[in-house]
């Protein structure tokens, strides 16, 4: 079994650093090529796949190329689109500008995820019913990819904090817990605000790191800082100490951040 994919990095992750991560544990396992354009052709037989300078033919080809809404056309004419023609929707009222039309899930060509699309279902129906559409409070976004490595990728801003707060760390590894085959997890440094410590986002990669996205998440919603979130309960031994351990990165860069400043 052999990967390719036209993006550069895995799983969409901004995060060059847990993106290699990823890339490298997971093409132990398997070839990956990144970041050039794939062209197949029937090769009798088979499927002649070419993407820079890789080469193969296969026996199948599985090709993923997502989904778009599927919304009528013209719809410029009533309200205001983007460039799929997908009308912009107000994401805390999901309302379609100052029309009483509401769009939730697919529809909005937005986040395609199953959870996402119940809430924004139950919201849209509720505020159609209103007289005066409510404006919900955005959750959080989540992104898990149940791959082997499992990667994720949590916050709003965590695209832009490397930039904007000057807060984010290095990746961190922990040699506990360890899987059967010994693989480590391996997480990233929650991103955070620089000043206030407060949480913006993570991204991480690693076995189970599906609950330490949810963790990360919550803390990352409820406006949590990095110390605030040290102060909540973590056992021993379990997978959420490899975020713990993090946290204590990030709080120690914090606490070095204002002498750093001062030497400046």
């Amino acid at each position: 079994m052999t990967g390719f994919d036209e993006a550069r990095t895995l799983a969409g992750l901004a995060d060059p650093e847990v993106s290699q991560a990823a890339f490298d544990a997971i093409r132990r396992t398997m070839p990956i090529h990144l970041g050039a354009r794939v062209e197949l052709e029937s090769a009798g037989v088979g499927v002649r796949i070419a993407a820079g300078t890789a080469r193969m033919v296969a026996q199948r080809a599985l090709v993923a190329v997502g989904r778009r809404p599927n919304i009528p056309q013209g719809l410029a004419r009533l309200c205001d689109t983007d460039t799929y023609g997908v009308p912009v929707v107000d994401p805390r009222t999901l309302q379609v500008g100052d029309l009483p039309v509401y769009l939730a899930g697919d529809a909005t060509g937005q986040r395609m995820l199953l959870q996402d699309a119940a809430e924004e279902g139950r919201r849209a129906a509720d505020n159609a019913l209103r007289e005066i559409p409510f404006p919900y409070e955005l959750r959080t976004p989540m992104a898990i990819v149940f791959s082997d490595p499992q990667i994720a990728e949590v916050g709003h801003a965590i695209r832009r904090a490397a930039r904007r707060c000057g807060g984010r760390e290095s990746a961190f590894r922990t040699d506990r817990p360890r899987r059967d085959d010994g693989q480590e997890p391996r997480t990233h440094s929650p991103v955070r605000e620089a000043g206030s410590g407060r949480l913006l986002g993570a991204a991480m990669t690693g076995p189970r790191v599906e609950h330490l996205a949810h963790l990360a998440a919550w803390a990352v919603q409820l406006g949590l800082s990095v110390n605030e979130s040290l102060r909540l309960p973590f056992y021993h031994p379990v997978i959420e100490e490899a975020l713990q351990d993090a946290l204590h990165a990030a709080s120690r860069a914090l606490a070095k951040a204002p002498l750093l400043a001062e030497a400046a």
